[in-house]
């Protein structure tokens, strides 16, 4: 049993002479430090510990991953949600790059369904260009297949100038418009070789359509004689009158689509004079070149077939169609 601390201190005043005895109980009252101090002898330690966790239930919270689900992030972020990720953004220092546009904010971004809407436009522009492409290759085709760069095209139009030319009614030295040889099937005109014979063919026709409606005055070519010729004199003077009268019958429509005008892929318009199938014409649907072989005409109505071109037709579309009126 330990002496108490006032004992001791009274043997150890001034002037007194302390034991043995009294030195064995001072040094008993105290613990030494080679001496463990046992749990049971710590006052209170017991009752400190009736309020703790056990060890296993430490370790089980610990190991357990939703134990603190609401206020940590977890591993792979899988409870952090829409209140609390721009707080996380923030403090990680993340910004969004790209964004599309949502209900209340425009974004700087197209999404996936935009990117594909522009691509199939691309796509159905490229088919039509190519269809245009093919169009021009077959009108600048030549049965020389050395003309395959421009400048060797441009030397050929040199070398054959008198031709062309003569091509266009300007006679040039001895040279004859009779050997001026066509490389192109006109319709309506598939007699015709050179262009003494075309010029005439077309003349006769144009005189034709003059005497059948009576408008206008007579080219007053001279008569055919007994070859179907007519005086070479005319020539020059009849290419310029009957340039003048095509230029007369030429007409330009244009036409905004309808939703009645269209059915699936066609559109059927209405144009404002009868065509003269015999002569060239020119479609245009927002801007893409229809071949002659996709419209159908039948007086001064027109039917485009746009399946080939994969072009599906709308309203508030633009078409352009270039013709001769029929006189």
């Amino acid at each position: 049993m330990a002496t108490p601390l006032e004992t001791i201190y009274s043997w150890f005043q001034t002037g007194d002479f302390p034991t043995e005895m009294q030195f064995q109980q001072t040094f008993a009252s105290f613990r030494h430090k080679d001496e463990a101090i046992t749990a049971g002898e710590i006052e209170g330690l017991a009752e400190m510990f009736n309020g703790t966790a056990s060890l296993s239930v430490v370790i089980s919270h610990i190991e357990d991953p939703a134990a603190h689900i609401d206020y940590l992030a977890t591993a792979n972020a899988d409870n952090i949600t829409g209140d609390n990720l721009y707080s996380w953004q923030v403090a990680l220092g993340i910004t969004d790059i790209a964004t599309v546009d949502s209900d209340v904010d425009e974004g700087n971004v197209y999404t996936k369904e935009q990117v594909d809407g522009f691509v199939e436009f691309l796509q159905l522009q490229d088919n039509a260009n190519f269809e245009l492409i093919d169009n021009i290759i077959l009108r600048l085709e030549s049965n020389d297949l050395d003309l395959d760069e421009l400048q060797e095209i441009v030397d050929y139009i040199k070398d054959n100038r008198e031709q062309i030319e003569l091509i266009q009614g300007l006679p040039v030295g001895d040279v004859n418009d009779s050997d001026v040889q066509l490389t192109y099937d006109f319709t309506g005109f598939s007699s015709a070789t050179n262009q003494r014979r075309f010029n005439m063919d077309v003349a006769i026709h144009v005189q034709n359509k003059l005497d059948s409606t009576e408008k206008g005055a007579p080219l007053g070519v001279a008569p055919l004689d007994s070859n179907s010729q007519i005086d070479p004199g005319h020539l020059p003077s009849l290419n310029v009158q009957i340039m003048t009268y095509l230029k007369e019958q030429f007409v330009e429509d244009e036409i905004t689509v309808t939703a009645g005008m269209i059915s699936t892929y066609v559109v059927n318009a209405s144009l404002t004079e009868d065509v003269d199938e015999a002569l060239e014409r020119s479609v245009f649907y927002n801007g893409v070149f229809v071949p002659k072989s996709m419209c159908t005409l039948s007086g001064p109505h027109i039917e485009i077939d746009l399946s080939a071109l994969l072009i599906e037709p709308n309203a508030g579309d633009f078409l352009v169609i270039k013709y001769y009126k029929l006189s």
